[in-house]
């Protein structure tokens, strides 16, 4: 048998992405927690949690002080409607425009 070996290989753009995010964040001393495991990578995730990345299931668990980056695979329209706890609609308002508009233009959203 003949095995071949890719001249690339890694992660998709998505979970490139997603990784690269919490990872600015993380060396740069920011707090940060995932919308869901950021990918399907339990080593990944391991190395995230002990670096205290936290994993949340819903934006209303964002603890104070900390930024939510949304998984590589995305999360529901929900999610990103929900008011994320903000004390202020406008802030509200102004997530969804930026939501809508990166929809629109079908880019990733990493917060």
């Amino acid at each position: 048998m003949k095995i071949h070996i890719a001249k690339t290989i890694g992660y998709c753009f998505g979970v490139d992405r997603a990784v690269n995010a919490v990872n600015d964040l993380l060396s740069k001393n920011r707090k940060v927690c995932t919308l869901g495991p950021i990918i399907h990578n339990p080593k990944i995730i391991k190395e995230f949690e002990d670096k205290g990345v936290k994993i949340i299931d819903h934006p209303s668990q964002v603890p104070n002080g900390y930024i939510l980056v949304i998984r590589a695979h995305g999360t529901t329209k929900e999610n990103l409607e929900y008011n994320f706890g903000m004390p202020q609609p406008q802030g509200y308002r102004k997530a969804l425009r930026l939501f809508q508009h990166a929809n629109k233009f079908n880019l990733p959203i990493v917060t």
